[in-house]
């Protein structure tokens, strides 16, 4: 009886541009010089922190007022009359 897989046997090698590797080692190196920078880094996570403390203190106030306000600043609805 014959080994199923005898058939890999008779498939033949695909043959490749010879410029293929240097594409592929050009990508790579590619890849390898777009990493973050440490500034660019630190600034987006001071700038995420901010927002971040920036939320917690609206949502931490007592004071209802404060969405009104900001809606108002923004000239945006403070109520649902949209929807009604």
């Amino acid at each position: 009886m014959k080994d199923p897989l005898d058939i890999l046997d008779s498939v033949q090698k695909a043959e490749t541009p010879p410029f293929l590797y240097t594409r592929i080692l050009n990508k790579i190196q590619v890849s390898r010089q777009n990493k973050l920078t440490p500034q660019f880094a630190l600034g987006f996570a001071l700038s995420f922190i901010l927002l971040l403390s920036l939320n917690i203190q609206v949502f931490k106030s007592n004071k209802t007022d404060t969405a009104t306000e900001i809606a108002q600043t923004m000239n945006l609805f403070s109520n649902n009359t949209l929807y009604r």
